[in-house]
């Protein structure tokens, strides 16, 4: 114990002396990500919204939504760097427009965005076709131009049903066919339909998909799909949401790939279910490596004056798996307002993330972690939940980056000037303490896990290599333990021979010395 008492002091002595020494938890804002974290990018158009969000192999980060100019809105497209900083080499400064009409209506899709494996990237809007809206895509090139060999110059649509067509989500399919999700009305007092439409890679519709490239449901006073997912084996699975007099239901759908029903899913492909007897809505899905399905979205609370976070695990079978949450089903309560779940994305350790906001006077963006049980995550944010901003930020995506840190994408509303503008944050997946230079707003040297036992990994942060001339780790006394002339980024070192104690790695660069205090525990 006495041991320990020292190491504790000797810390709290190399804290004081050493230049802005600053711990971060999980669930923290990345302060070498933007400005404190996020980063807000106001088009100037003012009624702007965002919605997609992909990460790229090189880890930049691609998100999508519409921009308002001149009376319309358009399929917008913003790319950054690992920063945060726009990527100048995308588009007009970091910026890609499409050239066709977003509708008016103002919705956010559930997953809009896709990445191809050549990194063009496709994006789903309603098309506004004066007095209709169509299902499109439109198609950009890697460095945001327009891909003008798909579709009819750049995009391809459809008018499913003469009075509306709206998209809310796209997926990608693994043999690159690509398959657009909403719902579609005749006329304007009829019912929602549910529907799917399977496009080829070129953009032309695949009449080998359903009833000649379009699938078509209808349940209860209304229907329509919210999000789509493939499964490894190829089947397709869709969360819809149906509605009743008096409340709406989860509904989830798995096709196999031709686009008929797979039997082997509840008995006839579909799988209902309701939460609180109320208005219940789905938001988003991912899929677990077996094929299980998790389910976000929202629920109405038990005394029916707001909406809570929800959150369901399907089996592979279509049935609410009684190993999670209550019976299949986790509310999340976050407060009196109206929250709602938004995305989820699953970690490689099994944990999952929901990103979505919480009212609570301002509108906050929120990410949630949660055990692979359902229970809450304790060692995230504040009991398992993180909040960011304030005054409004709605929360649409989620995504991990390769080193597992956490990024998401949405908009900030301002009532005040009725404006909105993208805005992504990025947030930390663990504990880290990092060093900040006097002459730096950003971390210089990230060191985790803090404390440690056997290995201890290193990252510098962007431009850190830059002119290092020496790194070294000393003991608590001063004594050279190891040192190195070569930048280690994104490296790690053997330590499992160091005693128990404090330990002082530093990097030289010019004339600027930085360091950083971690400890070595067993």
């Amino acid at each position: 114990m006495k041991k320990r008492i020292i190491y504790l002091l000797t810390l709290l002595f190399m804290l004081s002396e050493y230049p802005q020494l600053h711990a971060q938890e999980a669930g923290d804002l990345d302060l070498s990500f933007g400005i404190g974290g996020s980063v807000i990018i106001d088009l100037g158009t003012g009624y702007d919204q965002c919605s997609g969000l992909v990460v790229q192999p090189d880890q930049k980060i691609v998100i999508a939504g519409r921009a308002y100019v001149n009376d319309w809105w358009y399929p917008t497209l913003i790319r950054l760097n690992t920063d945060g900083s726009l990527d100048n080499s995308f588009g007009s400064d970091g910026i890609a427009s499409g050239d066709v009409q977003h509708s008016t209506t103002l919705y956010a899709e559930a997953e809009a965005l896709a990445l191809q494996p050549d990194g063009k990237l496709l994006y789903t809007f309603y098309r506004d076709f004066f007095g209709s809206d169509g299902l499109a895509i439109t198609r950009f090139n890697a460095d945001g131009s327009i891909d003008t060999d798909f579709g009819d110059n750049g995009t391809t649509s459809i008018i499913v049903m003469e009075y509306s067509n709206y998209s809310n989500s796209m997926l990608l399919q693994a043999d690159g066919k690509i398959l657009v999700t909403g719902r579609v009305q005749a006329y304007a007092n009829d019912p929602f339909t549910a529907v799917a439409v399977r496009f080829t890679a070129d953009g032309l519709l695949d009449e080998t998909f359903a009833d000649d490239g379009i699938f078509s449901f209808l349940q209860g006073n209304g229907t329509q799909v919210i999000d789509v997912k493939q499964a490894s084996d190829g089947k397709i699975v869709m969360a819809c949401s149906t509605s009743y007099s008096g409340y709406y239901d989860y509904v989830i759908i798995r096709l196999n790939e031709d686009g008929t029903f797979d039997t082997t899913f509840n008995e006839d492909g579909i799988s209902n279910f309701n939460i609180s007897g109320s208005y219940d809505g789905p938001q988003f899905l991912t899929l677990r490596e077996d094929g299980s399905i998790i389910v976000v979205g929202h629920a109405y609370s038990e005394d029916g004056t707001n909406t809570d976070w929800a959150m369901v695990s399907l089996t592979l079978g279509g049935e609410l798996d009684s190993s999670f949450g209550a019976d299949g089903i986790v509310v999340t309560a976050l407060g009196d307002g109206n929250d709602i779940a938004e995305s989820v994305v699953i970690a490689p350790d099994g944990k999952i993330l929901v990103a979505g906001y919480h009212e609570d006077f301002y509108i906050y963006g929120t990410v949630l972690r949660y055990n692979a049980d359902g229970t809450l995550d304790s060692t995230f944010g504040d009991g398992g939940i993180s909040l960011i901003g304030e005054y409004a930020y709605f929360l649409e995506n989620i995504k991990l980056q390769d080193d597992g840190k956490i990024v998401v994408c949405g908009w900030t509303g301002y009532s005040d000037t009725n404006e909105h503008h993208f805005t992504t944050s990025r947030l930390h997946d663990e504990d880290v303490n990092s060093v900040m230079e006097s002459w730096s707003k950003e971390p210089v040297i990230t060191l985790y896990p803090n404390p440690t036992s056997d290995r201890l990994f290193i990252r510098l942060s962007e431009g850190a290599s830059n002119n290092i001339s020496h790194i070294s780790i000393t003991d608590n006394i001063g004594k050279l333990l190891w040192q190195s002339s070569q930048a280690i980024q994104n490296s790690s070192i053997d330590i499992s021979h160091y005693a128990e104690g404090l330990y002082i790695l530093s990097i030289q660069r010019d004339s600027t010395t930085t360091s950083q205090v971690f400890v070595v525990a067993r």
